[in-house]
């Protein structure tokens, strides 16, 4: 209602007067607010005019936010905001229509709708006091909390102001819905969900040290927990128990151990609350072994004498202490020592006791055990000891002692009564001395006594043999292992007889390399691994003699000696190996080829790769390991395993570049049975830095050589030598194209055969890779078309076929960069010195050829497509010179070169540079096909090439099993000489194998030479002028030779420096 200041009220009373009856106009309003809404809610608000004759009503006024609706003289409709961001109050006013200086009026609260703000509770712990408050938004008036849903905890409440409280009494998760409402004139309210959970007191596992335990005895321990909600779940989380022990859920560790030791492991306790609370801790558990008394007896004592025995025990923590049971006794004068567990002492009354031993440990807890034994006290334990006397002879001084145990002293010795005299010349004496000098030889036989002071006596028969002579025997009963390559030496000795002494070999066979002398000194270089058994007989100067015998077993390893010389090799090098299994002696011969490459550490160690083909299947990519000796001449030998065989190799460093070998002859040394396998080759220094496929590109001429397929080498006729020479073009990447191949088998000459294939990108740590080469065209059966091939240099590539040689043709070989572009007649200019290895014969009916041809070759050059050709050949052991014969010969510019003898085809001569090259020494009917090699000659003016120093031996493949050897040939030169011949002395020291089985190592010879101006040698012995060798002069640093003897399997030896 409006209220009027005095001077206003006296105003109006003057308008209206005072004297009669004054009406003022006033209202009411109702509800009378405050009043609350929510947003948007809404109200009617009534007024009652008082004094309006006229019944105007009011007029309605609102100030403040909200709208007014449905107004009339007498109500009015208020609405709250739709939105409200914070709560606030509005003022509705009600003015008489007929006096709006009076008014009514009621005030608005308006808020948004309540809304519960809390989203979770904090976690309760059962018996700890809780307390939060429900937080709220919104609401118009008091609001107050109900619980819709759920149930709280066990000891929480909720009050109408929205606080949970108390202290909660069990583990739970619940979730409740609570309801907030305020006190609008509509009430609102909302509902909220909320978790709220109690967990158990935290669970935890107190520190606690878990008793020991014994191996084989029962075990049981439980482990304890504090905290959390029962009942508990316990589990091994970490580590392992001992085995034989287990953990229950219940937390029982219990079983029998099995092993002793000390265990660590983590145990982990979950309980089972709604959240489960883990606990883990770490524990020790020590496993002793069980305590046992080892000694099983006591042995027997004697009155008087000293006694002493140790008892013994096993298990157990040391020290172990010893004592006599309680209630149990030792004989009178013995003791036991509680630390050592020795009874000793001396006995003074014979029985039999009953002793009760007692042994505890120091583990935690202590072991003790017992054990009761009987001990026996005798009065005496008097025994003769001796049980033979030494044998007498005849005229010799002649002492022994007899010897006696036990008994209690002192002894006193003599003949029994009834025994037989001593031999004459002999004595006894109380001591038990028998001595004297026999007279007569003969078989005596005594009966000596020993008598104590207990007095006990005790007697023993003893032969006594008294001889002339004393027996001869091998004294020595084992002869020192060897190692192949090493010098060996053993004395044998024996005893007896007369000497001097003989020795032989009875049976058997020494190791390969050693000697017997008759002194008996077994010595010389073993040269073959293996395990030896001979019988060696001894025989002595006694009329009639007399001999005997002993086996021995000698093993000779192939552990390898350092080698002054082994920093000659270091880096990596190339290898190609060929040669024949199985050796003649087992009527098996077939060709195999191997190649790879080998590291060498400059210190006796190899490592590698080593593909192998043979007629049993192909082997890839094999580890190599193994060891290298190398003397001051660069001679030695080398052990390689690959795929689990083991060879051993004789070798020969040269070309040593800043002391550095470049190149290695490789000879196998190890078919001392003559059923092994003998093989040749060499090895080359790589260069790493061409150990990719950019490196192989150019043109490549290649030169292989191998033999037919092996499927029944050893029983059935075969095609026997294959070789082929050709071109391709490598682009650098993979693609080998552009080629051109000759080929040859018996009888038949493959011509206008292309190539073309591709390679893999290299190994950068070794050089390997993969070929793959694809002749079209008519060619030899069952020709290869895979190959590995490992890197040389960018210049130089060496080749093996891969497909098995059971089923296909096998070929291994050189392969050359080509130096020029393009080829024509001028590119044979100069002297071309040519070798080759060929197998003799060739009927086609027989099986594998077992002679051969070598040949050296000078094809002296125009350079416009005439030349000469000169030889020397050793053919199946029939040697001979032939004269220069004119030849001519057209050369293609891929280098193929057609050389002819009289219109009809001679050779086909690939050329990688000028004068060198590979050719194909084609077949006819009645001979084998061939790979010759031409290198150009480099003379050095106004003389021919000087062959002076050592030079490196090495067996050029051969295609029939031959004995192939390596080694140094040396060349000194006589002052002097006759025009333009040299001569001089030539020594050789050369290891070398052979297919029956003969092994020679380091075998020399001291031999002359004379060169012409052509670079021919003819080599001689010492004592005659008939040539045992021709030596062509290559360069000052190599050279090629056959021999001139009736060999009929001649080889082809080069010479490098």
């Amino acid at each position: 209602m409006r209220k009027f200041a005095p001077a206003l009220l006296l105003s109006l009373l003057t308008l209206f007067g005072c004297g009669g009856n004054v009406v003022i106009i006033s209202d009411t309003i109702s509800p009378v607010g405050p009043l609350a809404l929510d947003a948007g809610q809404s109200v009617t608000i009534t007024a009652t005019v008082v004094g309006d004759s006229s019944n105007s009503g009011v007029v309605w006024q609102l100030t403040g936010a909200g709208t007014l609706s449905a107004q009339t003289a007498t109500s009015v409709v208020y609405t709250a905001p739709a939105t409200v961001a914070t709560a606030n109050s509005s003022v509705v006013l009600a003015i008489p229509a007929k006096n709006d200086l009076y008014s009514a009026a009621t005030v608005v609260n308006y808020a948004a709708a309540p809304a519960i703000t809390s989203t979770t509770l904090p976690a309760g712990t059962v018996g700890a006091a809780y307390n939060t408050q429900l937080a709220y938004s919104g609401g118009s008036g008091a609001v107050s909390f109900s619980l819709v849903s759920g149930t709280l905890p066990a000891g929480l409440t909720l009050s109408s102001t929205g606080v949970i409280s108390g202290t909660p009494t069990a583990a739970v998760s619940s979730t409740l819905t609570v309801r907030v409402t305020d006190s609008a004139a509509t009430p609102l309210s909302t509902s909220a969900v909320l978790a709220l959970n109690v967990s158990g007191a935290p669970l935890s596992i107190p520190a606690a040290t878990l008793t020991n335990a014994v191996a084989g005895k029962t075990y049981s321990a439980t482990l304890a927990n504090t905290g959390g909600v029962a009942p508990f779940t316990w589990k091994i989380s970490g580590g392992a128990l001992p085995a034989g022990l287990t953990l229950s859920s219940a937390g029982v560790i219990s079983g029998v151990p099995t092993i002793a030791g000390n265990y660590s492991f983590t145990a982990s306790v979950t309980d089972t609350e709604p959240s489960p609370q883990t606990a883990s801790r770490a524990y020790t558990l020590t496993v002793y072994t069980a305590l046992a008394i080892t000694s099983s007896t006591l042995p027997s004592g004697a009155v008087k004498n000293a006694y002493t025995t140790t008892l013994t025990s096993t298990g157990g923590t040391l020290p172990v202490t010893w004592t006599v049971a309680s209630g149990s006794t030792l004989p009178a004068g013995l003791a036991l020592n509680s630390t050592t567990g020795t009874i000793s002492g001396t006995p003074t009354t014979a029985g039999n006791y009953s002793v009760t031993i007692q042994a505890a440990d120091t583990s935690v807890p202590q072991q003790a055990v017992t054990m009761t034994y009987t001990l026996t006290v005798v009065l005496s334990t008097l025994a003769i000891s001796t049980t033979s006397l030494p044998q007498g002879t005849v005229s010799a001084g002649y002492s022994t002692t007899l010897q006696s145990t036990g008994g209690n002293a002192p002894v006193t010795w003599s003949l029994a009564t009834g025994s037989s005299a001593l031999p004459a010349g002999l004595t006894l004496s109380s001591a038990g001395v028998i001595s004297g000098t026999p007279t007569t030889a003969g078989n005596y036989s005594i009966t000596v006594q020993a008598t104590d002071s207990t007095p006990a006596s005790v007697t023993k028969t003893l032969a006594l043999p008294v001889v002339a002579l004393a027996a001869l025997t091998i004294s020595s009963t084992s002869l020192p292992a060897g190692n192949i390559g090493a010098a060996y030496s053993s004395t044998l000795a024996a005893t007896g007889g007369a000497t001097p002494y003989t020795w032989t070999v009875a049976s058997g066979t020494l190791p390969v390399g050693l000697s017997l002398s008759t002194a008996g000194v077994l010595s010389g270089t073993p040269l073959a691994a293996g395990s030896y058994t001979f019988t060696l007989q001894l025989a002595d100067s006694e009329s009639p003699v007399v001999t005997t015998s002993r086996q021995f077993t000698v093993a000779i390893g192939t552990t390898l000696a350092a080698g002054a010389g082994n920093s000659a090799l270091s880096g990596g090098y190339g290898f190609l190996l060929n040669g024949f299994a199985n050796g003649s002696a087992s009527g098996k011969v077939y060709g195999f080829a191997a190649i790879g490459s080998i590291t060498a550490d400059g210190a006796g160690n190899i490592t590698g790769i080593e593909d192998i083909n043979t007629a049993s299947g192909v082997q890839q990519s094999l580890a190599v390991t193994g060891s290298y000796t190398l003397g001051t001449d660069n001679r030695g030998l080398m052990v390689l395993t690959a795929g689990g065989t083991t060879t051993v190799y004789a070798v020969a460093a040269s070309n040593l570049s800043g002391s550095i070998a470049q190149n290695l002859a490789l000879t196998e040394f190890d078919n001392a049975s003559g059923t092994g396998s003998t093989a040749t080759g060499f090895a080359k220094r790589q260069n790493a830095a061409a150990f990719s496929a950019a490196s192989i590109k150019g043109n490549f001429v290649f030169g292989l050589s191998g033999e037919s397929p092996c499927s029944s080498c050893a029983s059935s006729p075969r095609f026997g030598p294959v070789a082929a020479v050709g071109v391709f073009t490598a682009d650098g990447a993979a693609t080998l194209s552009a080629g051109q191949e000759d080929a040859a088998a018996y009888g038949t000459n493959y011509t206008g055969l292309t190539l073309a294939g591709s390679f893999t990108t290299p190994s950068t740590s070794n050089g390997r890779g993969t070929m793959k080469l694809t002749p079209t065209g008519t060619i030899f059966v069952a020709a290869p078309t895979d190959y590995t091939y490992v890197i040389v240099s960018a210049n130089e590539l060496l080749l093996l076929s891969t497909d098995t040689h059971a089923s296909n043709t096998l070929l291994y070989g050189d392969v050359q960069l080509q130096q020029q572009t393009t080829y024509s007649a001028a590119s044979l200019t100069g002297r071309s010195i040519g070798y080759e290895s060929q197998a003799s014969g060739g009927d086609g009916s027989a099986l594998y050829p077992s002679a051969l041809n070598a040949t050296l070759t000078q094809l002296t050059n125009t350079g416009s497509g005439t030349a000469t050709l000169a030889q020397d050949s050793n053919r199946a052991g029939t040697f001979a010179t032939t004269a220069a014969t004119a030849i001519t010969y057209a050369t293609a510019t891929n280098g193929r070169t057609v050389v002819t003898t009289g219109g009809a085809t001679n050779l086909v001569l690939y050329l990688y540079n000028t004068g060198a090259g590979f050719a194909l020494d084609q077949a006819g009917t009645s001979t084998y096909p061939a790979i010759a090699q031409y290198e150009l000659q480099v003379a050095v003016a106004p003389l021919p090439t000087l062959l002076s120093g050592a030079y490196a031996a090495d067996t050029l493949a051969a295609p029939a099993a031959s004995t192939v050897s390596s080694g140094e040939e040396v060349f000194t030169l006589s002052t002097g000489g006759v025009n333009s011949y040299i001569n001089g002395a030539l020594s050789t020291s050369l290891d070398s194998s052979s297919p029956s089985g003969t092994l020679a190592f380091g075998q020399t010879a001291s031999l002359l030479f004379l060169e012409d101006a052509t670079g021919r040698n003819v080599v001689t012995t010492t004592t005659s002028t008939t040539p045992t060798a021709i030596i062509y002069a290559i360069t000052s640093k190599r050279a090629v030779s056959i021999p001139a003897t009736t060999a009929a399997v001649p080889v082809v030896t080069v010479l490098q420096q």
